[in-house]
């Protein structure tokens, strides 16, 4: 497991070019990261880790498949009604 310490840090291990994206999917999707002090250092920094980020990862997937599968149920119900 690997800790990321700082916005630019958790931007780059996810891939995004700015350093503010990760503040921006926290408010909106969530994201896993808090305020934390590193070593003696009294000033807090953004913190998050691998784990916390394969968690956020599948509850994710999880969603997608979920509304997937109510979209697919609802056409099918359509498509029902329509027959009868």
């Amino acid at each position: 497991m690997s800790d990321h310490w700082g916005l630019k840090e958790i931007a780059s291990r996810m891939g995004w070019k700015s350093p503010s994206t990760p503040l921006a999917k926290l408010k909106t999707e969530g994201f896993p990261m808090y305020r934390n002090h590193r070593g003696k250092s009294r000033v807090p920094r953004w913190y998050t880790n691998d784990n916390l980020i394969l968690e956020w990862e599948l509850r994710k997937c999880q969603q997608a498949r979920d509304a997937l599968v109510q979209r697919e149920k609802k056409t099918n119900s359509e498509a029902v009604a329509e027959k009868t």
